[in-house]
């Protein structure tokens, strides 16, 4: 009977489960996000199959649009608000709901953390660890704007140490996934 694995050198891949806690979240231009950050998702993918008509019924056939799923974070509020009032004021940014001087402020804020001649969007990149803190993949994402921010819940019942957390959505034109190189141990 045939082998049906395919060889990568002898490596198939790692005998240890991925663990949930190993990452990092940067945003170029949410300065906090990386301490704040609580979790994240590496965003699905999918390609839409096309139809080819037939005499009998549609078959599907391989498609040719790539779809990203949006990214959702979820994150700690400081106690300054401010971590929820970055995105709060990039979404004001974006859709200024008020007046277009809402834009030129979303502008010189890109200037002055990103030096950037697109102000609505910002690069992010997410980073994943191995068991021994070792950076196995780095998924950079390419112009990417938030587009859904959770409330705020002020409760008297909660605890004094419990923090507040919210959350946002971020979609973003695509993402690239680079492998660090491994070192044998």
């Amino acid at each position: 009977m045939a082998n049906n694995v395919i060889s990568t050198g002898g490596v198939i891949g790692s005998p240890s489960f991925a663990q949930a806690d190993k990452f990092l979240l940067s945003f170029s231009r949410l300065p906090t996000m990386t301490l704040m950050c609580q979790s994240v998702n590496l965003p699905g993918v999918r390609v839409d199959p096309a139809v080819q008509p037939t005499q009998g019924a549609n078959a599907p056939i391989p498609g040719n649009k790539f779809h990203f799923a949006p990214m959702e974070v979820s994150f700690l509020v400081d106690e300054d608000l401010f971590s929820w009032t970055c995105i709060f004021d990039w979404l004001q940014g974006i859709g200024f709901p008020d007046s277009s001087d809402q834009y030129k402020n979303l502008n010189l804020q890109s200037r002055l953390l990103l030096n950037s001649q697109q102000p609505q969007y910002s690069g992010a990149t997410l980073t994943y660890f191995d068991n021994q803190n070792n950076p196995i993949i780095a998924v950079e994402f390419d112009l990417m704007f938030p587009t859904a921010l959770s409330g705020l819940q002020f409760d008297v019942k909660q605890p004094a140490t419990t923090p507040m957390v919210a959350t946002a959505e971020f979609h973003y034109t695509k993402y690239v996934i680079t492998r660090f190189p491994q070192t044998l141990s």
